[in-house]
């Protein structure tokens, strides 16, 4: 009895272990067009602002372990802000606005260097942020996995 308890409790506790490390490998379709956005009036800053409209079929990853795939582009390297994007650099959402979707603000859980257009696998957890001030899409503990 004792034995059957004792595999029991390994195999609840690797169960345990198991279910929070795992991640959904998100493609860039789901992104891409899981998020709009429209034009309101914010009044802190007195202005008209562009501010993002979620679909629920991306608000079910928010605060979730998400991976994807895709091109690095530097916000500002020297202090350690990257983007991941579905475009290469010359084509991402600043340069051609192909879609607000198409790119993900990373917080490195440890400070990383990058080359431009380094295709790369990210995970972390997604959070989605409705401030028009902010990326809409950001992927907080962010790490590259090998």
């Amino acid at each position: 009895m004792l034995k059957v308890i004792k595999n029991i409790s390994i195999y609840t506790l690797l169960g345990v272990l198991f279910s929070f490390t795992i991640q959904e490998a998100l493609n860039w379709n789901v992104l891409e067009y899981s998020v709009e956005t429209d034009f309101v009036f914010n009044t802190k800053y007195g202005t008209w602002v562009e501010a993002p409209i979620f679909s629920p079929s991306i608000q079910k990853y928010d605060g979730k372990s998400i991976v994807v795939k895709g091109y690095i582009i530097p916000g500002n390297a020297y202090e350690g802000k990257y983007y991941i994007s579905k475009n290469p650099n010359a084509t991402c959402y600043f340069c051609t606005k192909s879609g607000v979707g198409t790119m993900i603000e990373l917080d490195l859980k440890t400070h990383q260097e990058f080359n431009v257009d380094d295709f790369v696998t990210i995970k972390g957890v997604l959070h989605l942020d409705d401030d028009p001030t902010q990326m809409p899409y950001q992927l907080k503990l962010a790490e590259v996995v090998k």
